[in-house]
């Protein structure tokens, strides 16, 4: 066969060039064959390392599972525990310490008041006194027992009201006597 071209020296191709280029891609072939198969064998000996560590993370997991039970009810009782400890929070910040109320009454007491009967109920705070003066200044002496419970803001802390109620006149032995009643709604 006799191949006739035509074309200038410079324009054509030769073969040598083509051999070139041939010998070249026949070279890369199988290094990009060779680097897939590493790659491969990488990514598998990857695989094969990280499913053992799985299963032998299985396996502690497994025998953990009779403590992790322990520590569940651990938690749940903690929860319990943690939940009555805030309601007997919660009812210690709402209880009335009437040992102060008791204290702060007495100091605010001025000479001539007397208490009769103190009565508490659920929400309720009742106290009838009476007042004896040979002045015949019960008001005075009752206006300044009150007031001075209205200074203490500890004793006022835990009452909605306090208020003063009815007031009655008596005499015994030529003594004029004053009854009172103090009520008042706790919070």
């Amino acid at each position: 066969m006799i191949e006739i071209n035509l074309l200038p020296e410079d324009l054509k191709q030769k073969k040598e060039r083509q051999i070139f280029l041939l010998q070249l891609f026949l070279c890369i072939l199988p290094v990009a064959f060779g680097l897939l198969i590493i790659i491969h064998l990488y990514l598998g000996g990857l695989l094969l390392f990280k499913t053992l560590q799985y299963k032998s993370m299985n396996k502690k997991w497994e025998q953990l599972s009779s403590q992790r039970q322990k520590v569940d009810e651990w938690k749940k009782q903690y929860k319990i525990s943690s939940q009555e400890t805030e309601q007997v929070n919660k009812l210690l910040a709402q209880r009335i310490a009437i040992s102060d109320k008791m204290q702060v009454l007495a100091c605010a007491l001025p000479r001539g008041i007397w208490f009769n009967h103190l009565s508490l109920k659920e929400k309720g705070f009742y106290l009838e006194g009476s007042v004896v003066s040979l002045k015949k200044d019960q008001m005075r002496l009752l206006n300044l027992f009150l007031g001075r419970l209205k200074k203490d803001k500890i004793f006022f802390k835990d009452f909605i009201r306090l208020e003063l109620g009815h007031i009655s006149m008596r005499t015994l032995g030529g003594f004029s006597i004053m009854d009172f009643v103090l009520e008042g709604d706790l919070k």
